[in-house]
């Protein structure tokens, strides 16, 4: 099931192609710090507690119930898993929404 309908994703990315991105080294999917060899660019729509770009935030807060539905649905799968270590499935919350595009590696 889609967790955001095709119309408000069409909305998301245009609306934040108006707002600048940050220009940023891949530092979650790089692994070691020393190896940044790609840069990608962000856009934080919350974090902390905190909104930063409330225009995203309008968009995506109505979903983040489906989202939190989502994730509990899926708890069986990855119970065991990496990414699942120390993480709460059966009541998610989230600390950190962003949007991130990769620079094309060359």
């Amino acid at each position: 099931p889609r967790v955001i309908p095709p119309d408000t994703c069409n909305a998301i990315i245009y609306k934040s192609e108006q707002i600048r991105y940050r220009l940023m080294d891949d530092t979650i999917d790089s692994g070691d710090p020393s190896n940044y060899d790609q840069q990608t660019q962000e856009v934080y729509i919350y974090h902390n507690e905190r909104v930063i770009e409330p225009t995203l935030y309008e968009l995506i807060e109505p979903h983040l119930p489906t989202l939190t539905d989502a994730i509990k649905r899926r708890r069986e799968r990855v119970w065991g898993s990496e990414f699942a270590d120390g993480a709460s499935f059966t009541d998610p919350t989230y600390e950190w929404i962003f949007l991130r595009k990769y620079y094309p590696l060359g």
